[in-house]
Parts: structure tokens; sequence; C-alpha cells
């Protein structure tokens, strides 16, 4: 994890100004050859995914990973004083620090390119653009997507996954799937 992105906790007020400086700063090291191996990797751990779900899973993890890294390489946009909320920044980042030390543990060997384009996108989508990070469509079992409906967000996992140490849901600005 960046240390500056730890950092910002310390910070009385936290701006999203001062987020993005330093999350087009951390985006600006990953390489082409970086986004190609991601891609190539994000590919094959599709074969874990059920077949009638790949193609469409793969598409949009390589669609979501690379294209929004170049996004917020490429943001130009001024947040002037808008304030991100602290508490949950701070719990965002401390879920993103105990996902690595799991990984420690675990002795995964997690790429530390691909964390960084984790932390990136998580950290973007829901502070400062205000989506969930799996981006609207992205496809669940049961046929579920993540939706956008009257100006919210939906997510169809997100309740199970809350309390998944392994997962962003918990600070993720999409709500519940609302079951009809």
């Amino acid at each position: 994890m960046d240390n500056a992105l730890i950092e910002l906790k310390n910070n009385e007020e936290i701006y999203k100004s001062t987020l993005m400086e330093n999350l087009v700063r951390i985006a600006k090291t990953i390489s082409v050859f970086d986004q190609m191996n991601l891609s190539s990797s994000i590919k094959n751990d599709m074969n874990h995914v059920q077949g009638a779900y790949q193609d469409e899973f793969s598409d949009l993890y390589v669609k979501g990973f690379i294209m929004r890294i170049n996004e917020v390489r490429q943001k130009t946009v001024k947040y002037d004083d808008e304030i991100i909320d602290k508490e949950s920044y701070c719990d965002a980042i401390d879920l993103l620090i105990h996902q690595e030390e799991l990984n420690r543990q675990e002795e995964e060997n997690v790429d530390e390119k691909f964390r960084d384009v984790y932390t990136i996108i998580s950290l973007y989508t829901t502070f400062v653009i205000d989506e969930p990070i799996h981006p609207v469509g992205s496809p669940f079992p049961g046929h579920q997507k993540v939706e956008y409906i009257n100006g919210i967000y939906y997510c169809p996992v997100k309740k199970n996954n809350e309390d998944n140490p392994r997962a962003v849901c918990k600070f993720c600005v999409a709500e519940q799937t609302i079951d009809s």
C-alpha cells in the first residue's frame, strides 16, 4: 500500500483532489507491460469461473481494470474542496491493508502492480466518482447484475460479502439489490 494513501488518514479532512493526485501518481507507475500482464492474469483466473460467465467476466474485468487505470492516469477534473467521508476512507484503507496482510500470511504471490490497480480502482470508484467498484452490468451467479436504478447503484452480492475480509464490498457505494 502506498504510504501517501495511508498518511491521508492523518489529515483532519480528506479532499478528493488530494486523493486524486495520489491515485494519478500511482497510476502513472503502471506501464503498458504491467497492463498486459494484468490482462493475461485476469483471463487465466477466469478458468475458475463457471463456463457461462467466463467471457463476460473476462471482458468486463479486463476493461474495468485497464480502462479505469487509463482514466485515472488522464484525469484532469479539479475537485476543489470536495471532502471525502474520513471514517469511510479510513475503514477502506484499513481493509485494503488487512487484505495485503492476509496475502502475505497465506504466502499468496499477489503481483504488486495488481495490488496497486486494485487499490486505485477501489478508492477511485468509491471516493472520487461515487460509483460501485464493479461496473454497472457486472454479472453474478443467478443471472443477476450490478444495476443503476433511479440514481442508486444496486449489487446482488453486497450483503453476502460485506463481512468477507477478501472483498471490498464493505465500502462500495452500491446497495444490496432489493428482491422483487
